[in-house]
């Protein structure tokens, strides 16, 4: 993944972390590397996704 723009303190959001639509399971969920990529960019991130917001703490580190 590459992002081209400073990231370091902007505010992003990443809607949907499971790898399909109404479900918890965040298997291989593409999500996961993003947010942990933007984490390693210095951005503040938000996440969204009903239903699978309580698994994401197990699958993105910090």
């Amino acid at each position: 993944m590459k992002l081209t723009r400073e990231l370091k303190g902007k505010k992003v959001a990443v809607l949907g972390l499971s790898f399909k639509p109404n479900t918890d399971d965040m298997r291989d969920a593409v999500s996961i590397r993003v947010v942990e990529e933007l984490l390693k960019l210095d951005a503040k991130v938000a996440v969204y996704d009903p239903a699978a917001y309580g698994k994401c703490k197990a699958y993105i580190r910090q």
